[in-house]
């Protein structure tokens, strides 16, 4: 039998069966909701071999089209109970996602109880009447969507408040843990003597201007430890994220954050190397477009400066899409990174796509597609020099090892409902 780490194929397939017949018996049609994401292809690359990717050495994302090796989907159930006679309603929800190599028709994949977590609505009256009470384990994050770059990201285990009446605006309390599986050399270890704990606190639904709301977030960071000769670190990250909606059919989203101690990874980890003094900051910019029944796209362009490594990481990359009719489209996505060590050459990568698509329908966002894509990349031999993992055309061991370019080309399909 096919297994996965730590579910055999066929325990996930009753668990999904059973939790979609008992919902729909247990309760009203409505109340139950299944959604999901995959994306599968295969592809080849221009020297001989399976498809390789192209991803900057330093920089956090990579550009997606025509651009991702393996195959990846989440499944979604939820179910929303009644609301009682007093009129609180709760609602549970659990999402699986899996990631494989995409390889062959029968191979070992990796698989994730991403979300399992209990709501409560009117469970207290007055003012928090509306205000939502959860408890389990959230993704809790924002992203563009080019790039699957995850720059607002607490997702994990914990609890909170959402909607909470705040003047304006909402409010927002989540208490979050996470622990890290690492030693104090970086080392995978079972032992659960490293947590973080976040308190992140976000002030959202702002109204600052005609189809603009503006969201404030503060996130305190603490790591506990209780390894030898180790002390846990703590840090903050500020955020504001402006989204203007009606522009050219779509919208544009502003961000910036700031990080410090611990928390100048600006991500969901403290860094417990980091002191008191580290400091990052980063702006993220984001805008789709449908300005006309033919044409769509999106644009984002990221800086980020991380003073502890001595480092400065910019991206921009562009997508548009020209809708020959309600099912056929060309996608083309051009993408250029850049990472500067402050001492030592800069890196650089460009990547180019192109990508005739069959889709449901008109839109950025229309899918399924089924595309075939044709990828090419170039970058510096600074890049090459410092790809020890391998992220760069498949690294030392590659393709194109000895390459200051490359070319892929194949099929993908990617869907969400």
């Amino acid at each position: 039998m096919c297994t996965t780490r730590g579910l055999p194929m066929r325990g996930l397939a009753v668990l999904l069966a059973g939790a979609v017949s008992g919902g729909a018996m247990a309760a009203t049609p409505e109340g139950f909701d299944f959604h999901g994401y995959f994306r599968v292809g295969a592809g080849s690359n221009s020297a001989g071999g399976d498809q390789v990717c192209f991803k900057l050495p330093g920089a956090a994302s990579k550009y997606r089209l025509g651009n991702e090796c393996e195959g990846f989907g989440s499944l979604t159930l939820s179910q929303t109970l009644p609301p009682t006679a007093d009129g609180a309603q709760y609602k549970v929800a659990v999402q699986f996602a899996y990631n494989t190599p995409a390889e062959q028709d029968w191979e070992a994949y990796d698989t994730a109880l991403r979300e399992i977590y209990a709501e409560g609505k009117g469970v207290i009256g007055g003012a928090l009447k509306d205000s939502r009470f959860w408890v389990g384990k959230r993704l809790r994050r924002t992203d563009v969507h080019m790039t699957d770059f995850f720059y607002w990201d607490n997702s994990g285990s914990g609890g909170g408040v959402e909607d909470v009446p705040a003047g304006p605006g909402k409010f927002s309390y989540a208490y979050m843990h996470w622990v890290d599986g690492r030693d104090e050399f970086g080392n995978p270890t079972t032992v659960k003597d490293h947590a973080i704990t976040s308190h992140d606190l976000r002030w959202y639904d702002l109204p600052v201007n005609e189809n603009g709301k503006l969201a404030l977030g503060f996130d305190l960071r603490r790591s506990d430890e209780s390894r030898s000769g180790l002390d846990g670190r703590h840090g903050y990250m500020l955020h504001v994220v402006h989204r203007q909606n009606e522009v050219w059919g779509g919208s544009n989203t502003l961000a910036l954050q700031y990080g410090a101690g611990a928390a100048a990874t600006l991500s969901r980890d403290a860094d417990d190397s980091l002191d008191d003094a580290a400091r990052s900051w980063r702006l993220v910019e984001q805008i789709h477009v449908e300005p006309h029944a033919d044409w769509s796209g999106q644009a984002t362009l990221v800086y980020e400066r991380k003073d502890y490594l001595k480092q400065t990481w910019w991206s921009f990359g562009v997508r548009p899409i020209y809708h020959f009719t309600d099912h056929f489209n060309v996608a083309v996505e051009l993408g250029h990174d850049s990472v500067k060590p402050d001492a030592g050459a800069g890196r650089t990568l460009t990547k180019l796509t192109l990508a005739p698509q069959l889709a449901r329908g008109r839109g950025y966002y229309s899918r399924p597609v089924l595309r075939l894509f044709i990828t090419y990349a170039a970058w510096n031999a600074a890049a090459m020099a410092a790809d020890s993992s391998g992220v760069l055309g498949g690294g030392s061991s590659g393709p194109f090892a000895t390459d200051t370019s490359g070319l892929t080309y194949g099929v993908q399909a990617e869907a969400w409902w």
